[in-house]
């Protein structure tokens, strides 16, 4: 899965900032959206995401990355609204959900940077 993303995260070479969409198999599955401001970033966050997770006995499944958006805190910030109106959040996280679907996570993103992206082609 981690070479996959890595193959994904390069052929989107645009800079800024993205959200990506983590889920995870383990004792009490969870899917998590994040924010990172670079490639580079989300990279990082993935492999700080996958270390934390792998001593409590998860592992990454499923995961997907955002194009870049410059209000990427407020499409964030929106796509965590949503999931949490569908999915129980983690206790004490604020970007964690519990046997959440993925595909539904992936969505909220994706649909959230679309919305707040001031370049958008609103007859799409």
């Amino acid at each position: 899965m981690r070479n996959h993303l890595a193959d994904e995260l390069l052929i989107g070479r645009a800079t800024g900032e993205r959200l990506y969409v983590l889920e995870f198999a383990g004792p009490a599955p969870r899917v998590k959206i994040g924010r990172a401001q670079s490639l580079a970033r989300v990279k990082a966050r993935i492999d700080e995401h996958l270390r934390e997770k792998a001593k409590h006995g998860y592992g990454l499944v499923n995961a997907c990355v955002t194009k870049p958006i410059p209000h990427a805190a407020a499409a964030e910030a929106a796509a965590l609204v949503w999931m949490g109106y569908a999915f129980a959040r983690i206790p004490h996280s604020r970007e964690e959900f519990a046997v959440a679907d993925f595909h539904i996570a992936a969505a909220c993103a994706e649909m959230n940077v679309w919305k707040h992206d001031p370049n958008r082609d609103d007859d799409l």
